[in-house]
């Protein structure tokens, strides 16, 4: 499993931890679920890891509504251009910077698409 795949999975676990109470808030039974999911990390690299990105998910869903740009006509629609993605990125790198990018990535792009378009 790479780097960024072993991300991916804890992003997902994360999320589902942060934002939908999958793990009913225990962050133990989410560490299972991420070892189980990820054979072959220890488990403190697995922790270290859910820690980081539920940092991010509880960062981003803050994050997002503060980068919504002003539009110069009213489409009645929201759109993914309406919010600055650089500027949301620059706030969630502040958790451990340059770790863990695309999971970050993925954190906003997931925060833009369930917090704003929908």
């Amino acid at each position: 499993m790479t780097d960024d795949e072993f991300y991916g999975q804890a992003f997902d676990v994360a999320r589902n931890l942060v934002a939908y109470d999958k793990y009913g808030g225990e962050s133990d039974r989410a560490l299972r679920a991420l070892v189980r999911r990820t054979a072959g990390r220890d488990r403190a690299a697995c922790a270290a890891a859910l820690d980081l990105l539920s940092a991010v998910v509880a960062t981003v869903r803050e994050t997002v509504p503060r980068h919504v740009r002003p539009r110069e006509e009213e489409t009645g629609n929201a759109r993914f251009e309406d919010i600055d993605f650089d500027a949301c990125m620059a706030e969630v790198d502040v958790h451990r910077p340059g770790a863990a990018i695309e999971a970050k990535r993925a954190a906003v792009s997931w925060a833009i698409l369930y917090d704003y378009l929908m």
